[in-house]
């Protein structure tokens, strides 16, 4: 989608997922590749974990960092295309205070849908009474109300 994009010059908001990752080793048991090497898990997204992102467009476009730990701490100017003809931004889950009940802890949510329960809890709990919602927010809505400290 870049270069449809870049070409359109369409004012642009990329919302797309952090896609944290840590390396562990795995054992390769057949082939020229047998024995030991590195491989990238998923993983929930953590401060310190010396973790990266599997994410191509935040890895080769907007904002063109790999390490999770910088992509969490980068100013909102790293954020945006620099030039002036092509308005285009990206943005992707962050660290956020979560409070429930007295505690409240910085979470970094692993997708969109987490970030948005997380962000506006009493507004999913609400939703998910709703007669039209779906599994997800009635799912969503029973652990905010359930849960009784972040995590």
């Amino acid at each position: 989608m870049r270069p449809l994009i870049e070409a359109l010059e369409v004012p642009t908001l990329i919302i797309t997922d952090l896609d944290a990752a840590t390396k562990v080793k795995i054992e390769v048991k057949k082939g020229k590749g047998k024995g030991e090497r590195n491989a990238w898990k998923s993983a929930r997204p953590r401060s310190g974990a010396a973790q990266e992102t599997t994410n191509h467009a935040l890895k080769s476009w907007l904002p063109e960092m790999t390490e999770v730990d910088k992509l969490m701490a980068a100013p909102a100017n790293k954020l945006c295309h620099t030039d002036t003809s092509q308005t285009i931004a990206v943005s992707y889950q962050i660290p956020q205070e979560v409070t429930q009940g007295t505690q409240t802890q910085a979470i970094t949510p692993s997708t969109f849908e987490d970030a948005l329960a997380l962000t506006n809890p009493k507004a999913v709990e609400e939703a998910a009474k709703a007669a039209l919602a779906c599994g997800m927010t009635r799912d969503f809505g029973k652990y905010i109300a359930a849960a009784a400290t972040p995590n």
